[in-house]
């Protein structure tokens, strides 16, 4: 295995980022592990800060997700609040079952706007980009499709 990640990394904030990703992306420890070819208790004992993560396993990880390796050593883009609970409890997903079960809004220009618009902020408030970061990647982007 790879070298372990260095003392100054505090092993509850790098759970907590990782758990982030996690969650805002869907993925469960047995999916990751199954991605990275890592053992499901490897990556669940890292999420739990039962075990530190070694560089390598840590490289896997923000390649999966996208991000940078350095995303897990800066403390400003750590995700604020206790970490979540990566299995929802069962009021969660009665809830989350009757919402899904609503008849959906129609979806306009102006909704889709203010929705892109407030996971742009929220993504930026989490840490997961900066703006400066965001604005960059969308001219690029523009840029390609010109």
């Amino acid at each position: 295995m790879g070298s372990t990640v260095p003392e100054r990394m505090d092993n509850a904030a790098l759970a907590r980022k990782i758990r982030f990703l996690m969650e805002t992306q869907h993925v469960t420890v047995p999916q990751l592990a199954e991605r990275l070819g890592i053992r499901r208790s490897t990556i669940q004992d890292i999420v739990d800060r039962k075990a530190e993560a070694s560089t390598n396993t840590l490289r896997q990880i923000a390649h999966y997700f996208g991000v940078d390796l350095d995303y897990f050593e800066e403390s400003g883009v750590e995700p604020e609040g206790p970490v979540p609970s990566l299995k929802p409890n069962r009021a969660a997903t009665t809830a989350a079952a009757k919402e899904k079960a609503k008849e959906p809004e129609p979806l306009t220009l102006r909704t889709l706007a203010i929705r892109y618009q407030g996971l742009v902020e929220l993504l930026v408030e989490k840490g997961v980009f900066t703006a400066a970061e965001y604005h960059d990647h969308i001219k690029r982007v523009e840029n390609r499709h010109r």
